[in-house]
């Protein structure tokens, strides 16, 4: 893996933004900042909304460069508000070179891991099924065409890669991956929509496509996250229990996502610990920058001294 490389998020909003969502473009912001700081160039594929709430906040000039375009040539056959990180994967088609980086924008790298020289590497695997009325990923034979039924059956076991973080070190793959999730997307749209649709071609089939094409590929984290629509969130939402096996508190130093907390910052209880964690990475990594994000983002300054 090249040390410095091109970083990229992409990010379509698509939802007003919340009373806490400062915290959510504080992570953006601290993503990019350290980015830059350990990885090299950042960009950001958007679009004219969300540009407009960075440009509020003055955050744009965080960024090498930014496309507000890209992400308006969005297929008219599938329904963005389904596949709502449909935009992910225009992006992996515009970026032109081999070997990048995407990262969401809730999520940051304290620093850059060293990545083995795969296809490409994730955040972690996911379970693909779980008990009945808690299915997060169907089975394949339930949502394709007869034609790419009998050519994915054999795949069915593959695990799905969670894509919060994103090595590309294989345009063929991407493409090949890319092909196949819309075709699946354009399959999905003429029926009802269900649960865990958009994971599905983007988290499920990645890995499923690298295993068709004989590809490798890998995850910072070892330890498979076992989902469900309601969660465990005392670790043992696992596999293995992270006190007992896998990777995850030492990937845990350095990797942060805010992830579904994003939908509980109502919590003060919870807030509060999620805003201890950044204030302390922002105090610690940046200093430089505490007064200017304590004035950039009003409705979470008290959290600052």
């Amino acid at each position: 893996m090249t040390m410095q490389m091109n970083g990229y998020h992409c990010y379509r909003q698509l939802k007003e933004p919340s009373e806490w969502y400062e915290i959510e473009l504080l992570v953006q912001y601290m993503s990019a900042l350290y980015w830059k700081r350990n990885g090299g160039k950042i960009g950001i594929y958007t679009e004219p909304k969300h540009l407009s709430i960075l440009d509020k906040y003055k955050m744009t000039n965080i960024y090498d460069f930014v496309d507000s375009e890209t992400l308006l040539r969005l297929p008219s056959s599938i329904d963005i508000n389904r596949f709502w990180a449909l935009s992910k994967l225009l992006c992996h088609n515009n970026i032109s070179e081999s070997e990048y980086c995407i990262l969401d924008t809730d999520m940051y790298l304290r620093k850059v891991p060293t990545l083995p020289n795969v296809s490409f590497v994730g955040a972690h695997p996911e379970t693909h099924n779980t008990a009945k009325g808690q299915e997060v990923y169907k089975r394949l034979e339930e949502f394709l065409d007869l034609e790419l039924y009998e050519k994915y059956k054999d795949f069915e076991e593959v695990k799905p890669i969670n894509t919060s973080f994103m090595y590309i070190n294989d345009k063929d793959l991407v493409r090949k991956w890319i092909e196949v999730a819309l075709q699946i997307a354009k399959h999905i749209s003429k029926s009802p929509s269900f649960y865990g649709e958009m994971m599905t071609i983007e988290q499920r089939f990645l890995p499923i496509v690298c295993e068709e094409l004989n590809k490798s590929y890998s995850s910072l984290i070892s330890n498979s996250y076992l989902t469900a629509k309601i969660p465990d969130t005392d670790g043992k939402e696992w596999d293995p229990y992270p006190y007992t096996g896998g990777n995850l508190l030492e990937v845990s130093k350095y990797f942060f996502h805010l992830w579904g907390l994003k939908q509980q910052l109502n919590n003060k209880v919870l807030r509060d610990s999620v805003m201890r964690v950044l204030v302390r990475d922002i105090d610690l990594d940046f200093p430089q920058y505490y007064s200017r994000i304590k004035k950039k983002f009003p409705t979470i300054k008290q959290y600052f001294k």
